[in-house]
């Protein structure tokens, strides 16, 4: 189905006609990425969030997690209202959250501030996973209905990457023969997901630039976990790859910290470290699938791991 893409007049227009009143809108989030919308949006109750979803599943997987969150001691941003305009894409509105996401302002971090947080993260992660597990693995709809559910873990990986790899396989990138042969490692390692049995609420993006800070007397502070479009039933050690590429590599101290903080709440199991560059692996291979042009410096950081795990990996055959 083709995308509607709107401008932001026509965005304006939009939300002013699904709340009856008018209203004044500014464009906050990643446009470019061509995922999603994103708005701060003033009305006469107040400054709210509006996303409009470019991409199909992205907004079921959002809504239905904020409110499977509803309940929980986990911070987030509050569902307000839902749904569906256009060419059958989803919308919602959220709460506004005062504060800055953590990778805007953590160069001005003291690093004892950033241990804190990273320690802060671990633990609301490790909520995260405990907070639902269920029967089968997948992406859910905003009715918490599977869009297709899967016994096997296995099944859900592979239908979740084979868009990814067959665009590597048609492309004619300078890189595709690298990125085929991060695919097949993966393939062959596929065996590595049959310990998988239970699916847990997994965010599957969860980094600094999701994480939103605050500030209370001259410090920073955690505030809430942002975007849940990738949230899924899934296997919780998929979840610490965007940490490990982007945070860890030359920062034992909050690696520390963070997984010190994750205890608290939650249990590493062993299949983490046997999954570890399995996960990371085919998250760089995503990554240099879309974000050559549009994130550079992203992309030189995930080529540069992903040739390193091929050559370096202990754990994959």
């Amino acid at each position: 189905m083709a995308v509607q893409r709107y401008s932001r007049l026509e965005m304006q227009v939009i939300i002013s006609n699904i709340l009856k009143e008018d209203v004044t809108i500014l464009p906050i989030g990643n446009h470019e990425l061509r995922r999603h919308l994103v708005y701060r949006v003033e009305t006469k109750k107040g400054p709210f969030v509006f996303k409009y979803y470019y991409q199909d599943i992205y907004g079921g997987r959002e809504i239905s997690a904020l409110k499977l969150l509803e309940d929980t001691p986990i911070p987030h941003a509050s569902l307000i209202d839902y749904g569906v305009f256009g060419s059958d894409r989803e919308w919602l509105m959220m709460s506004l959250l005062e504060g800055m996401p953590m990778d805007k302002i953590m160069k001005h971090m003291s690093k004892d501030q950033l241990i804190d947080i990273y320690y802060q993260m671990g633990k609301v992660l490790g909520q995260i996973h405990e907070s639902h597990t269920f029967e089968a693995f997948g992406d859910l709809a905003a009715d918490h209905s599977f869009v297709k559910a899967y016994q096997r873990f296995g099944d859900a990986f592979t239908a979740n990457n084979q868009y990814c790899y067959d665009k590597i396989y048609n492309s004619k990138s300078g890189i595709q023969p690298i990125l085929v042969k991060a695919i097949k490692r993966i393939e062959k390692n596929m065996a590595l997901l049959d310990g998988v049995k239970k699916a847990r609420l997994t965010h599957m993006d969860y980094s600094p630039r999701n994480i939103f800070l605050t500030k209370e007397k001259d410090k920073r502070v955690f505030k809430a976990v942002l975007d849940f479009e990738l949230c899924r039933p899934w296997d919780k050690n998929a979840d610490f790859s965007q940490l490990i590429l982007r945070d860890f590599s030359g920062h034992p101290d909050f690696e520390k910290a963070f997984y010190k903080g994750y205890e608290s709440t939650s249990t590493i199991e062993d299949l983490f470290y046997e999954t570890t560059d399995f996960y990371t692996l085919n998250l760089c291979i995503q990554v240099c699938s879309w974000a050559e042009e549009v994130a550079p410096k992203y992309f030189d950081l995930a080529l540069n791991t992903l040739m390193k795990i091929l050559n370096e990996s202990k754990t994959l055959k």
